[in-house]
């Protein structure tokens, strides 16, 4: 019997919604689809389906309801996703003893232990900006950057007191030890043992995964100096520091949490929990590189906006974009940094079939200056953010002469790795030429150029990959035999249909399920047809913009007929065979048998074709 708190968490939760943060999807019929994120296609096969709140793959087979979509997808404890749905439908847990089937195991402990450490130093963080004297001097400097005191509270920004020990103390009395703290990256280590709080005199940006938890943090210094070595690279200095004076200088600018069990750079977004709805909704999202630019552009209204946090692009943060969008505007600061930064991400992005536009950022050196001069110019440049080609192109070759030859091909080099890149031939040909102008040769000397190229790559292919045989076409009878049960299942005069045109027998590799769905008057249950159902309420979808309601049965009865004709010939090719092997053989009674259930199926043949 099914716990009722995992019913009422289904119950409460639509599962389209739940998925549809993973994966891109779109109305089929009365379910929805989206590209399977458990195997590599380009034609969508994974289906949702609300009404029995369960999902489908047809490409790989897999399937489930929405904690198991959880639980693979993120690699999660059942425990773990528990508490998520919980959360998000609003549902209080009973204690954890009163799950004594569930085996919470270790490790999951430890991360929801890291959690609250997170959520908790957040929340002290936070308090100390809005409420202490010494979090003056960062609430001053906050509102000299513009930020408005609902955008401080909306991103729980924080403020990490000059002192030593105050969080530690803080997080002691709340029952976590200082090796807890340790792990969750808000305490460090010195070399003599001694702990102490890893941000002092810093703003602190809590960084929330996809789920909205706080997993680790960035933060900012407040100190004048800035630019010596990290805090932590000194830790003998602990000791002998006063508790409430002022922190070492040398700082660095930022410093970040290390990785944790709960936080990895590279697969969290600054700002992605917060920027989830508008990125659906522009099906396109906006790369900046640091976390007050994501800030600055949110208040003021563009919210499809994360940070990458001043580093290029991971394919585990592009693989956490593309369950909402395959359009990207990357908006990385004017210097050389940003630059080389926005070339690595591109690069990236490509190789992972990204739409990919560069943002321009005339007179700013970033997103958040631009925002200060006029809002209305930040919208302008995302809106007129030219394609990758043409920033690039412009890029690389805007500084050299026409002269300069030697600069030309090296260039052009560069500039045809991007190009290769690109899936489309056209689109390559066409920059190919472009090329060719610039260098004034024949186009087909970059094409073969590239060409080359591509050779020289793909002699690094294992010969297992060259020679992977290609999975073997469905006949037009496995096509039909599925599709006919699919809408069978969905529709009751569909299946009277069936009953009365087809056997279980005119089945081939859907025998066993054709016996259930035809011989069975009630509603069929088998865990097999499940993925039959998608199909069949996606083909009925279909099949009712093609035909008026009362030509419905009518359209069914043909595929039932086309069937038919296909199963006689089929068992007529069977027989054909049998009789040339027993006239071999001389069994005159078996011979005349199989010629009478030839003939037999020639009749039925010819009476089926007049219909």
């Amino acid at each position: 019997m099914a716990d009722p708190i995992v019913q009422e968490i289904k119950e409460k939760i639509d599962i389209a919604e739940v998925i549809g943060e993973y994966v891109h999807l779109r109305r089929a019929g009365v379910n929805v689809k989206g590209l399977c994120p458990f195997h590599s296609e380009k034609t969508p096969s994974f289906m949702v389906s609300r009404e029995r709140n369960s999902w489908h793959c047809f490409g790989c087979g897999e399937g489930g309801d929405v904690f198991s979509f959880l639980q693979k997808h993120e690699g999660l404890t059942f425990p773990e996703v528990l508490k998520i749905l919980a959360d998000k439908a609003g549902i209080p847990q009973p204690e954890r003893t009163a799950f004594e089937k569930i085996e919470y195991d270790r490790e999951a402990q430890m991360r929801d232990e890291l959690l609250q450490i997170n959520e908790l130093a957040a929340k002290f963080y936070h308090e100390a900006l809005l409420r202490s004297q010494s979090g003056q001097v960062a609430r001053e400097y906050l509102q000299q950057r513009g930020l408005k005191d609902e955008t401080i509270k909306k991103w729980q920004l924080g403020f990490a007191p000059d002192d030593w020990h105050q969080l530690e103390t803080f997080l002691a009395k709340r029952g976590f030890n200082k090796e807890k703290a340790v792990q969750a990256g808000l305490l460090a280590r010195g070399q003599g043992g001694q702990v102490y709080d890893r941000f002092r005199f810093r703003i602190t940006f809590p960084l929330l995964d996809h789920y909205g938890r706080a997993v680790g943090f960035t933060s900012r210094t407040l100190s004048q100096d800035e630019h010596g070595p990290l805090e932590t690279d000194r830790p003998e200095a602990v000791v002998a520091a006063p508790k409430a004076g002022r922190s070492l200088t040398g700082q660095a600018k930022y410093v970040n949490s290390p990785e944790t069990a709960v936080y990895h750079k590279s697969k969290v977004l600054y700002g992605y929990y917060f920027a989830k709805k508008a990125i659906r909704a522009a099906d396109s999202i906006v790369v900046v590189e640091g976390n007050m630019d994501v800030i600055a552009s949110h208040q003021a209204g563009v919210e499809n906006v994360v940070a990458s946090s001043g580093t290029a692009l991971t394919p585990d943060q592009l693989n956490l974009i593309s369950r909402l969008t395959k359009n990207m505007i990357f908006a990385f600061d004017a210097d050389k940094a940003g630059l080389a930064a926005t070339r690595r991400a591109l690069e990236i992005a490509l190789q992972q079939g990204f739409n990919v536009r560069i943002a321009q950022m005339a007179g700013a050196k970033d997103p958040d200056e631009l925002i200060k001069q006029d809002v209305n110019l930040w919208q302008r440049a995302l809106a007129e953010a030219p394609n990758f080609l043409d920033f690039s192109f412009d890029l690389i070759f805007g500084t050299i002469k026409s002269n300069d030859k030697e600069g030309l091909r090296k260039a052009a080099k560069d500039y045809l790795q991007l190009i290769d890149l690109v899936e489309d031939s056209l689109t390559q040909a066409q920059e190919s030429r472009r090329v060719a102008e610039k260098l004034d040769v024949p186009v087909d000397t970059i094409l073969g150029y590239l060409k080359k190229q591509k050779n020289k790559l793909n002699t690094g292919i294992p010969a297992s990959a060259e020679l992977r045989p290609v999975q073997n076409r469905r006949s037009r009878q496995e096509l039909l035999e599925e599709r006919i049960l699919a809408l069978g299942l969905v529709d009751t005069e569909f299946k009277a249909v069936m009953r009365e045109v087809l056997a279980p027998s005119d089945f081939s590799t859907l025998a066993h399920l054709a016996e259930s769905v035809i011989n069975n008057g009630a509603d069929v249950s088998h865990p097999q047809l499940d993925h039959l159902r998608f199909l069949g309420e996606e083909e009925l979808a279909r099949l009712k913009l093609i035909f008026p309601q009362d030509k419905l049965p009518g359209a069914f009865a043909d595929l039932c007929r086309e069937l038919k004709i296909l199963a006689i010939k089929s068992r007529m090719k069977e027989l054909a065979q049998e009789i040339l092997q027993k006239e071999k053989s001389g069994s005159g009674k078996e011979l005349e048998a199989l010629h009478q259930d030839f003939n037999n199926l020639s009749l039925n043949l010819t009476e089926i074709t007049k219909e």
